[in-house]
């Protein structure tokens, strides 16, 4: 019995860490919608300090995004997501070690 119960806290261990790894990427991909709107809104008809004020909160709401998401699924995930959202390596040309 103690090898089952043992099992099954690990069974609901990786259950939990799938849906804390996927709750963690759900908040990156909201920090980068944030970040979004919050590029946009000065384009927007809007009067000037409600333009102010809703990019100032957009943006502080992506960082927290960000951050906590950070903190969720691990600096090194975090990394190698940032770095393919990054625009300065877009249009890098990829060196191939073989040729």
């Amino acid at each position: 019995m103690s090898d089952y119960r043992k099992e099954e806290q690990y069974t609901q261990n990786q259950k939990l860490k799938k849906t804390m790894n996927r709750a963690g990427m759900l908040l990156f991909v909201l920090s980068c919608i944030l970040y979004g709107v919050a590029l946009v809104i000065p384009f927007t008809s809007l009067p000037t300090n409600t333009k102010v004020i809703m990019a100032s909160l957009f943006a502080v709401l992506g960082e927290v995004a960000f951050w906590v998401s950070c903190i969720i699924v691990g600096k090194e995930l975090i990394k190698r997501y940032r770095k393919y959202l990054n625009p300065v390596h877009w249009f890098k040309k990829s060196r191939d070690k073989d040729t």
